[in-house]
């Protein structure tokens, strides 16, 4: 299954509540790929059931 997210939609406010990978992907894209977006993305990826998306994400970098 596929979710598209439009993340230009999303409210700061509610982004800055958000705990799931998508809402860490939206303020990695939005903050850069460093600091504390990119320590609680890795954290999270390292759970066994992100397998898949950190092997997605390996090598990606925000644009």
């Amino acid at each position: 299954m596929l979710h598209l997210i439009d993340e230009g939609r999303v409210e700061k406010a509610t982004l800055a509540q958000a705990t799931s990978v998508a809402a860490e992907l939206v303020r990695l894209e939005e903050l850069a790929a460093d600091g504390p977006a990119a320590e609680r993305l890795t954290a999270r990826l390292r759970d066994p059931r992100h397998a898949s998306l950190r092997r997605a994400l390996t090598g990606w970098q925000p644009h």
